[in-house]
């Protein structure tokens, strides 16, 4: 896949922190960006693990059920 269908598939604030610099970009806004991509990223990810553990819970239900629903 080009590089530019990937970025476009991105949220609007992916994209722009995954663009490269021009170049007269200082190291202080290079860092800015990547501070608050890590931020971005750890909340996504905090919110992934939220969804992990509540579909371990419904699965984990399923599997109790009286009904002998199979999952998986």
């Amino acid at each position: 896949m080009p590089q530019n269908e990937f970025l476009s598939e991105l949220p609007p604030s992916a994209s722009r922190t995954a663009r490269c610099g021009t170049g007269d970009e200082s190291l202080w806004a290079i860092n800015q960006r990547l501070c608050i991509t890590e931020r971005e990223l750890r909340v996504q990810f905090t919110r992934i693990a939220q969804l992990q553990a509540q579909l371990d819970l419904v699965l984990g239900a399923l599997r109790r059920s009286p009904d002998g629903v199979h999952v998986g």
